[in-house]
């Protein structure tokens, strides 16, 4: 997850192999039921799925930010909302990884080519409204939204709006524009917990409808 990103991009980059965003150590299996559980399972059904893998729905997430120097004894448990920001479905590769992170290997041979169709899922963490904002425009002036087939934005643990009042999704938006591909927001692909993990370089499907990933091969 998060500074990873670089790493994992440039792996399957330079060897194609299947690679994946997800959940680490202690910010993922240190935190309490069902968090962890969750967490853990998604894991282990990804990494050893065969055929076809649909993405659960956690039931409740939370957005703390740990401080992991004192026990853990209780987490916040926030209602799961996944929202559909643009209808349709696609079926494409997926690839992705923590928007902050991407900006710094953009254009080197590291970063992998986003190809026409592409699912892209992103998240970002601890980030305010003007970072949003630039990171997003920067992605339009690249021209990915033109290519792109789907969107997955992930929750975005601890925004800052600045009294403006806005989700980070809804900043996106106003970006980006109208587009004819599906859009799904706050998937739980993020900081938050629980953290699913998200194989880079398979091919999968989106139903922005439905609120539904699957992957597929």
């Amino acid at each position: 997850m998060s500074d990873t990103t670089s790493l994992l991009m440039g792996l399957y980059a330079k060897t194609g192999v299947t690679v994946y965003y997800g959940t680490n150590f202690v910010t993922s299996y240190a935190r309490l039921k069902p968090y962890c559980d969750i967490a853990f399972k998604c894991l282990c059904d990804v990494l050893n799925h065969c055929g076809s893998y649909v993405y659960p729905k956690p039931p409740f997430y939370s957005d703390e930010v740990i401080d992991w120097s004192k026990p853990l004894t209780e987490e916040r448990q926030i209602h799961n909302k996944l929202i559909t920001l643009n209808g349709g479905r696609a079926a494409s590769r997926l690839i992705g990884g923590n928007l902050n992170t991407l900006t710094s290997i953009w254009g080197s041979e590291y970063m992998p080519e986003i190809k026409n169709g592409d699912i892209l899922f992103l998240e970002n963490t601890e980030e305010g409204a003007d970072y949003t904002e630039r990171y997003v425009t920067w992605l339009k002036l690249c021209g990915v939204f033109k290519r792109i087939g789907g969107l997955i934005i992930g929750k975005h643990r601890q925004f800052n709006d600045y009294g403006i009042n806005k989700r980070s999704y809804e900043i996106l938006m106003e970006i980006v524009g109208e587009v004819d591909f599906p859009i799904l927001a706050e998937f739980d692909c993020g900081h938050c917990a629980p953290m699913l993990t998200l194989p880079i370089g398979v091919e999968a499907e989106l139903d922005a409808d439905a609120q539904t990933l699957k992957i597929t091969a």
